[in-house]
């Protein structure tokens, strides 16, 4: 089945893409092109931090955020 989610920075333009059962978010960010930098992660609709390993969501908005905790990146 195709599912769709949408992925992109959070200051910047966010594009629709489709994807396979299974498919990662990691997967996501190789369709869009985009790559994370140091101290930037990716947050779900919710605002949570989302590992990139994990299965993408069909529906679910991606963005890359700048993730600092404590003046620390993570």
């Amino acid at each position: 089945m195709v599912n769709k989610a949408k992925v992109g920075r959070f200051d910047g333009e966010i594009k629709e893409y489709a994807f396979e059962d299974g498919d990662t978010i990691q997967s996501l960010l190789a369709k869009a092109n985009l790559t994370l930098g140091e101290g930037e992660g990716v947050n779900n609709d919710d605002g949570d931090n989302v590992v990139v390993t994990t299965v993408a969501v069909d529906g679910e908005t991606y963005y890359i955020v700048g993730n600092y905790k404590q003046g620390n990146t993570l």
